[in-house]
C-alpha cells in the first residue's frame, strides 16, 4: 500500500460562553491561505465557540505546530482578556490519513494496510466500510478522550476508482463542563487557568501530538508503519 501522511490536520480550542443559561453565538469568521497552486493551505475558522486551524500541507510536527501557534498567538492578542473567545475548555488536535492501494485492483487487501483486528469482520472481503471508536483516558486525573474513525472507500478519479482508506485520529484534553475554564494568553506560551496554576499550551499539544500518532502506529500494520517511519512512540523518524 502507498501512503500520503497526514492530508489534513487540525488544532482546535474552545470556550463554551454561557448567556442567561444559553449559548452565546459567535460571529462567523473565516482567515484562509493560499498556496502558490490556488489551493488554501492554512485556515483558522471561528464557528460559534470553536477555533479550529488546519493545514493541507503537512511538513513535519515541528514546522506545522509552530505556524499554529503563530495563528493562535494572533488571534489571542486580538482578543480582550473578557470575550468568550479568551477563555478556552478544550484542547484538540486531530490528523487524517489517507492510505491509497497503487495495486492491482483484484490484488487489493486492506490488511496491508490495517491491523486485520481492526477491522470488522463482516467487512474483510469488502472495499467499503466504516469503523469509530473511542474511549475517555485517565478520567481521575486528566480528561482525555482518544478517538479513531478508519473509512475504506472508493475514490473516483476520471474513468479510474481507487481503494482509499481514511484514517482520522484525535485527542481531545479538558473537555465539556468537567474541565476548568481556561484563559488563552498572547503568546500562547501559557494558557492560564482561572484562579489556578499556568499550563504550557505548546506542551499540552505536544502531549495530543504523541498521543495521536501512537494511536495512528495502533491501527496501521507493523510493515506499514516501518515503511512510513513511524516507531514505536508514534513519532515519524
Amino acid at each position: 500500500p502507498g501512503s500520503s501522511q497526514a492530508q489534513v490536520m487540525e488544532f482546535a480550542m474552545g470556550p463554551t460562553p454561557i448567556v442567561d443559561g444559553l449559548p452565546k453565538p459567535l460571529a462567523p469568521t473565516m482567515y484562509i491561505e493560499y498556496s502558490r497552486t490556488g489551493n488554501a493551505a492554512w485556515w483558522m475558522e471561528i464557528a460559534g465557540p470553536m477555533i479550529t486551524i488546519g493545514c493541507t500541507q503537512y511538513s513535519g510536527w515541528e514546522k506545522v505546530s509552530g505556524k499554529a501557534f503563530e495563528l493562535f498567538s494572533a488571534l489571542a492578542k486580538t482578543l480582550t482578556s473578557d470575550h468568550p473567545l479568551a477563555m478556552i475548555c478544550s484542547a484538540e488536535l486531530t490528523y487524517v490519513d489517507i492510505l491509497r492501494w497503487d495495486g492491482a485492483e483484484r490484488e487489493y487487501d486492506p490488511c496491508l494496510a490495517i491491523q486485520e483486528s481492526r477491522i470488522p469482520r463482516k467487512a474483510l472481503n469488502l472495499k467499503e466500510w466504516h469503523l469509530s471508536e473511542g474511549w475517555l483516558g485517565d478520567p481521575e486525573r486528566e480528561r482525555i478522550l482518544e478517538r479513531f474513525q478508519i473509512s475504506a472507500e472508493l475514490r473516483r478519479d476520471g474513468s479510474r476508482v481507487d481503494p482509499i482508506i481514511r484514517v482520522e485520529t484525535t485527542a481531545i484534553w479538558g473537555f465539556g463542563e468537567t474541565s476548568a475554564r481556561l484563559k488563552l494568553n498572547r503568546g500562547f506560551d501559557k494558557i492560564q487557568e482561572v484562579g489556578g496554576e499556568h499550563i504550557d499550551g505548546r506542551t499540552k499539544y505536544d502531549e495530543l501530538h504523541t498521543r495521536v500518532k501512537s494511536l495512528f502506529g495502533t491501527l496501521i500494520t507493523k510493515d506499514l508503519a516501518d515503511r512510513i517511519g513511524l516507531q514505536g512512540s508514534g513519532e515519524l523518524k
